[in-house]
């Protein structure tokens, strides 16, 4: 789970890319993964509750990129930990 500070980080990162501030690989595959949503809207919801499939799928997607952020984020966090622990032991060790 996240600490408050990895979360602050992802929602000021987050909201640097809606503002444009930055325009990275991510945002660039989302705009696109949002206009392909789009579309999918429109054919989608002419079928018997459509509209709330589509609603579902967008959740769906959503959530999973949320999570995926999330989880190598907190990956990243934990390998830092790791390293940074390695890092100490060894100096230890050449100290004694």
């Amino acid at each position: 789970m996240l600490n408050d500070d990895a979360k602050m980080v992802i929602e000021f990162i987050d909201g640097c890319r809606r503002t444009l501030m930055i325009k990275d690989d991510l945002h660039i595959k989302m705009k696109f993964m949002y206009s392909v949503l789009h579309k999918v809207e429109t054919a989608i919801k002419t079928l018997p509750n459509g509209k709330e499939l589509y609603l579902e799928l967008e959740d769906a997607v959503i959530d999973t990129i949320n999570l995926a952020k999330d989880t190598y984020f907190e990956y990243g966090d934990n390998f830092a930990q790791v390293r940074e622990s390695r890092f100490f032991r060894k100096v230890n060790e050449e100290v004694s």
